[in-house]
């Protein structure tokens, strides 16, 4: 991908594909920091459980389990009580902390593994932290909704979401967020297309077919909510490129100029440099 993008700076698939890539390896690196740090927790190896949970803090600063982790392995000894750790976990679990909830029942599990209501309490929190994590990287780009792939995995998040019986205000607020990201992407926004009737010009959307819209000066679209290259071609001239995205909502009419203005080379066009 980064040899594609050395070819072509603007190849949208291929910066796509870069993130993606780089996104996945930071998230491998990160569960198995946090799979090593709670392995040595278990093992009442506190020093090894601080180590990876740091290492994992380094990777995702923010993380809220990885942060609770740590704390815990700062915290454990073998004479904390079972009764403040079960509880906390609880309190996690009523203010939908589900990685923290479900961080405090491992512990707990930890140092007693025939504790019932702590297995019980590590089910439900691991079902809720899956869930909420669906949620929020549904709602963290609500663009990307517009690939069906990944609207399909929302749809999905949101009828599991629906389907929980006693939902907190977190999960309300989730659910009408996502509810209305999912509406807005049949709702079209204007925009303007402006050209020199002499580029040929195409409408990409990322994850679609290319759609030929020819030469004009003046063209109005109405396009679904999404990201967008707009692309300009003419014989003679540097081919130009365009990222737009289509906001919902939006009530301004959008105005794009595209058009091919910077000559090529014509002798290096023709081939005819050592003549």
């Amino acid at each position: 991908y980064q040899q594609a993008l050395e070819l072509d700076k603007d190849f949208v698939q291929a910066k796509d594909a870069i993130k993606n890539v780089s996104a996945l390896e930071s998230d491998k690196d990160y569960r198995q920091a946090m799979t090593n740090g709670f392995n040595s927790l278990f093992s009442k190896r506190y020093s090894s459980a601080k180590s990876a949970f740091a290492s994992a803090l380094k990777i995702k600063p923010n993380d809220v389990t990885a942060k609770q982790a740590y704390t815990q392995s700062l915290s454990s000894n073998r004479s904390a009580s079972l009764t403040s750790l079960l509880s906390a976990a609880k309190k996690h679990e009523i203010s939908e902390q589900w990685s923290s909830a479900l961080s405090g029942y491992q512990v707990v599990l930890q140092r007693d593994a025939n504790q019932v209501s702590a297995k019980l309490g590590q089910i439900r929190s691991r079902t809720r932290s899956d869930l909420d994590d669906r949620l929020v990287s549904a709602l963290s780009d609500p663009l990307a909704l517009s690939k069906a792939s990944v609207r399909a995995k929302a749809e999905q998040a949101l009828a599991d979401a629906q389907g929980i019986s006693r939902k907190g205000d977190r999960l309300n607020q989730q659910i009408n967020q996502l509810k209305s990201a999912l509406g807005d992407l049949n709702k079209t926004v204007k925009l303007v297309l402006s050209s020199d009737s002499l580029t040929k010009v195409s409408l990409i959307k990322v994850g679609s077919k290319r759609i030929e819209l020819g030469e004009f000066s003046t063209k109005n679209l109405a396009l679904k909510p999404g990201r967008y290259v707009v692309q300009g071609v003419r014989l003679g001239y540097k081919d130009v490129r365009k990222e737009i995205e289509v906001v919902p909502g939006t009530q301004e009419v959008k105005s794009i100029f595209v058009r091919c203005t910077e000559p090529v080379n014509d002798t290096a066009t023709l081939g005819l440099g050592s003549l």
